[in-house]
């Protein structure tokens, strides 16, 4: 609850920032822009650390390993860059936690080939979702209920053999 009680609109995040603590900016609605720095060391975001935050973009750095259960929820994300740029797609990012873009306005999402784990309902409740699977190398388990909307869920992605359904 770092910035809990705040009216920050914007958060310049420093390079030696490497965690961001679980509810750091919950509920935070006067936050509308997050700026991460392409040479960011940041390694974890925690639970809840975006959850109903009023940010519409968010370039998740390439030193990212965790994002948390809930971490983006309720955000107005509309456009979410995973794994660095078109010229350079690397990643470190290894797990997408429990309903961590759960009711997020994004329509296109493209999950890096480090990706080992996405929680479930991690993709909640968006009614129109395109996915595509980076050069996929590593076995991706997928919980049930990861792609689970009350509106038709239109995920366009291909079913390889690197896809493991874990029904907890």
């Amino acid at each position: 609850h770092a910035f809990e009680l705040t009216n920050i609109v914007k958060f310049v995040m420093p390079n030696s920032l490497t965690s961001i603590g679980d509810y750091a900016f919950n509920g935070l609605t006067s936050l509308t822009t997050v700026t991460v720095p392409i040479t960011s060391t940041l390694k974890n975001i925690g639970d809840h650390a975006f959850h109903d935050v009023s940010i519409n973009t968010f370039a998740i750095p390439d030193s990212l390993v965790t994002i948390g259960d809930y971490a983006f929820a309720g955000t107005l994300l509309d456009t979410v860059t995973l794994g660095g740029t078109v010229l350079k797609p690397s990643s470190n990012l290894k797990t997408i936690g429990d309903y961590a873009f759960d009711s997020v306005p994004i329509t296109t999402i493209n999950i890096p080939s480090s990706v080992s784990s996405i929680g479930g309902s991690a993709f909640h409740n968006i009614p129109t979702l395109g996915l595509t699977f980076k050069n996929q190398t590593t076995t991706l388990t997928i919980t049930d209920g990861t792609f689970s909307s009350d509106d038709e869920l239109t995920a366009m992605f291909a079913i390889y053999n690197f896809i493991k359904h874990d029904s907890r």
